[in-house]
């Protein structure tokens, strides 16, 4: 019975129920066994944002589109208990992901494909649902967006039905990540040379006025796209957020890829009044000082640095570090693995095998561009690159020999999944439960340090974080963390922080915080902060403990001056 009814749902897996019905158990098994959560604390910060744990609903989400901003608000509003950040993104994941099934079963038509897509839709899913991250949503939307426009191409009629859906989801994909939107469309863009070559194939003069129209129809979504990515920035025209656009630049760039060396440049870092207790401090991420780390010495310093060249020296070093730096990358096995299923399963013929030729060169580039740029290894992006991959080889598999069997497709599912699950084994539910006791010490020493609202508690970088407090799907309450201000990271000089700032009369909260009871440190090595301050500041000044929370040291500054 239970093969009969299989059996059924194999024969209807052209349908769309049939999509969303298996990326619904995709969702569900993974949801079971495994626990959910940020992959960087990106997320975390952006919802903070938005959520009310900030004490302000912004627009502003910095990474994301606005209108992403406005609807996140609308909801928040509307229905404050639900964390609305991360339910939107799993809509947008779980639309997409039924999109891309969807088209692949409407194109492999083989129960061999069928499981084929399965190890597909499983691995990406784990990436997308279990390590949550908005790059990977814009990448997947994308994808699906792209998807969906192609297979309103490839039909012997122009679907527009298909084409405006396949919009909608590029569109919310740029949304999410503008950069990451482009890179995933010139990933795919050998589907266009494959669609060129199915056009030649149907020997009908008439049908080259298709390709004309799809490349209109993706210069229209670019031009779209980035009509909307502008009005987005235009939202950021006021100084105060110039200001913060330009620093936060900088302060990305010298982050991402490195300070030029203190002793190296130490005769250029004195004259701009950073002596080794300030360069501890930029080491240290804490870069709240308004007067001594603005946007011009930003500038300085990261015009101190050597620029990369594309030479020869720049090629070897690539050839001789990526591809081992492959094997550590998740994704890059399952691409590995659906391309190994091609090579033993499709119809070889010139022009498919020239299309997933053009797209290992297109990985290539990608990767020589990132190491050219400092970016490489990031998983978030990684899993684009690869998704991307893997739906190309997937796209020109639409003929398969006829002595490969749904057999051979469920061993090397079943094969292929079980390695994975040995590589996901430490993030399995019995790992998550494991650290639940030391999230939950975090949180209450947020919750302790909330509750003294009289007091404005300036926190190192990396330290009580909300991203270790609480998990993706945990509402934080409102006004949470409204009276917590980091010391660095990617909010810094932003509207927020401002706001927070003005709240407490605070200018240089490294000289508004001595003799100043409502300003409390939170530090783990206070030595450093007071070298600093007594170096630049108050060389009297002492830290005096005031508490612990998270067995992290909480203090006063004080000082026998008067005077600032």
């Amino acid at each position: 019975m239970i093969k009969n009814l299989f059996g059924k749902l194999i024969e209807n897996r052209g349908k769309v129920w049939f999509a969303f019905l298996l990326n619904a158990v995709i969702l569900s098994v993974l949801s079971m066994v495994f626990c959910a959560y940020y992959e960087s604390s990106d997320d975390m910060g952006i919802s903070n944002l938005v959520d009310g744990s900030r004490g302000s609903n912004s627009t502003h989400l910095i990474f994301l589109n606005r209108f992403v901003g406005m609807i996140l608000k609308c909801l928040y509003q509307t229905i404050s208990v639900v964390p609305w950040y991360v339910v939107l993104q799993y809509v947008i994941l779980f639309l997409s992901f039924t999109a891309i099934t969807y088209v692949m079963l409407q194109r492999l038509k083989s129960a061999y494909y069928f499981w084929v897509l399965t190890i597909f839709l499983t691995v990406f899913s784990y990436e997308s649902y279990i390590l949550i991250q908005f790059t990977k949503t814009a990448a997947i939307a994308t994808v699906a967006g792209v998807a969906l426009i192609f297979y309103g191409m490839f039909k012997d009629k122009v679907s527009k039905r298909m084409i405006f859906f396949g919009y909608v989801l590029a569109i919310v994909g740029s949304f999410y990540r503008f950069d990451q939107f482009l890179a995933e469309i010139a990933m795919l863009a050998t589907i266009g040379l494959y669609f060129l070559f199915w056009l030649r194939r149907k020997e009908n003069i008439i049908q080259w006025k298709r390709l004309l129209c799809c490349i209109c129809v993706f210069l229209g979504l670019i031009v779209f796209a980035k009509g909307l990515n502008l009005w987005d920035q235009a939202g950021y025209t006021s100084a105060e957020w110039e200001n913060y656009s330009e620093f936060n630049l900088l302060r990305g760039r010298l982050y991402d890829f490195g300070f030029p060396g203190y002793e190296e440049h130490k005769e250029i870092y004195e004259e701009m009044g950073i002596d080794e207790s300030a360069s501890e401090m930029l080491a240290a991420y804490n870069l709240l000082d308004t007067e001594k780390f603005t946007t011009d010495k930003l500038r300085k310093i990261y015009d101190l640095k050597e620029k990369t060249k594309i030479d020869a020296n720049l090629l070897k070093e690539f050839v001789n570090s990526i591809p081992l730096r492959l094997l550590k990358i998740p994704s890059f096995y399952c691409a590995t693995v659906i391309l190994f299923c091609w090579l033993i399963a499709c119809k070889k013929r010139w022009d498919n095998t020239l299309v997933v030729i053009f797209e290992i060169l297109a990985v290539i580039v990608v990767y020589f561009y990132l190491f050219y740029v400092g970016r490489y290894m990031l998983n978030r992006i990684d899993v684009g690159i690869w998704m991307a991959f893997s739906l190309v080889v997937l796209w020109v598999s639409d003929e398969e020999r006829k002595d490969i069997t749904q057999r051979s497709g469920i061993v090397i599912a079943g094969a292929t999944l079980l390695m994975y699950m040995y590589m996901w084994s430490p993030r399995l539910w019995g790992n998550c439960v494991a650290s639940a006791n030391d999230m939950w010490e975090k949180r209450a020493a947020i919750e302790e340090i909330t509750k003294d609202k009289d007091c404005l508690y300036l926190v190192k970088v990396k330290l009580l974080e909300t991203y270790n407090a609480y998990r993706p799907f945990d509402r934080i309450p409102d006004n949470t963390i409204d009276n917590i201000l980091p010391m660095g990271g990617w909010t810094l000089h932003s509207e927020i922080d401002n706001d927070i700032m003005e709240q407490y009369q605070l200018n240089n909260p490294y000289i508004d915080a001595i003799n100043n009871e409502k300003v409390r440190i939170v530090d783990n090595n206070i030595d450093i902060t007071m070298r600093y301050i007594n170096t630049w500041y108050d060389e009297k000044a002492k830290a005096k403990l005031i508490k612990k929370v998270d067995g992290i040291p909480v203090y006063e500054i004080e000082s026998p001056n008067t005077s600032k």
